[in-house]
């Protein structure tokens, strides 16, 4: 659970940067105005607005955007659950309609007249649990008889983002920085670190441009740092990881990366072979009918393991 709070906290962030965010839109939200605005015309919610519309969760983020002088709302839920929530399209409907009705209230004297509009809302569910995202994407598919009271309901449909569908090769083509990110947050085993490292020189050149800004390097190091704990960087070392990432040396921070999970693997391979010698030394010592303390302090079994083993003998 702790791991969990962490990394909703790590994405909070991430996605409350402005430069990340726009990033984010234009890798994966296909939309014309996307490519109209830039940062200047995004502006992040705080908290409290959260709050304001009862979704009452530290992970949500809401952002207002100005679109040809209008404003419009994006509404992000990070679902970082490992299960599916099937009521996800209701949920959204509540929070979409909470956000309309804090908007008439801030704009109460307009909103009594006719050519008063509601802001458009676009509401994206990123999902980076296991397996797939399997709920209804379309709000009419979670009513019953939809089609026989399909003018009196209302629909829409939001944008699912998951993560697990998405490749690691998928996410650097697009050589950005919330892309790395993205891909480190799918990184599981060496295999993956090779595929990020035998990158070409154009993609770092890419990251670097894209790193440029202080606050966006400080934000992709909190995610590096989240993921050097999970690939078995020793806790002391990190920060020297951190410092060559931060003088730009992004692929040399990969190979160290690496060379410190093949370190872990090899010794957790030269461990299991030593732990195997020493159960063979201990099946021979028994067979000649050396007593248990004896073997004990040539070995380093415990008790508990020697007797399994002469019980597995006798058998």
């Amino acid at each position: 659970m702790a791991k969990e709070k962490t990394k909703d906290n790590i994405f909070r962030k991430l996605f409350s940067d402005k430069d990340l965010f726009k990033m984010f839109l234009d890798d994966f939200i296909d939309r014309d105005w996307v490519f109209e605005i830039d940062k200047d015309d995004i502006e992040v919610l705080p908290t409290e607005y959260i709050d304001l519309i009862g979704a009452n969760r530290e992970n949500d983020i809401v952002y207002k955007i100005k679109l040809d002088d209008e404003e419009a709302f994006v509404f992000i839920m990070l679902e970082h659950q490992s299960k599916t929530d099937f009521l996800m399209p209701f949920r959204l409907l509540e929070y979409m309609t909470r956000l309309w009705r804090v908007y008439i209230d801030e704009n109460a004297d307009e909103s009594e007249n006719k050519p008063f509009k509601l802001p458009p809302i676009l509401p994206i569910v990123f999902y980076d649990g296991k397996g797939n995202w399997t709920a209804e994407i379309e709000f009419k598919d979670k009513v019953k008889h939809y089609e026989s009271f399909k003018q009196h309901i209302p629909n829409f449909s939001y944008k699912p983002i998951v993560l697990n569908s998405i490749t690691i090769e998928e996410l650097i083509e697009k050589g950005n920085a919330i892309s790395l990110i993205l891909a480190m947050d799918k990184i599981k085993t060496v295999e993956d670190l090779k595929v990020i490292k035998q990158l070409k020189e154009e993609y770092w050149e890419a990251l670097k441009e894209s790193l440029k800004h202080s606050n966006i390097l400080e934000n992709v190091a909190l995610a590096i740092k989240h993921l050097l704990l999970k690939v078995n960087v020793p806790e002391d070392e990190i920060e020297e990881v951190l410092k060559v990432f931060k003088e730009g040396k992004v692929r040399d921070m990969f190979q160290m990366i690496e060379e410190y999970d093949v370190q872990k693997v090899r010794s957790e391979e030269r461990e299991k072979a030593k732990k195997e010698r020493d159960i063979e030394i201990a099946q021979k010592m028994l067979r000649k009918g050396i007593g248990v303390p004896d073997i004990i302090d040539i070995t380093g079994l415990d008790k508990e393991k020697i007797e399994e083993i002469k019980k597995e003998i006798e058998q």
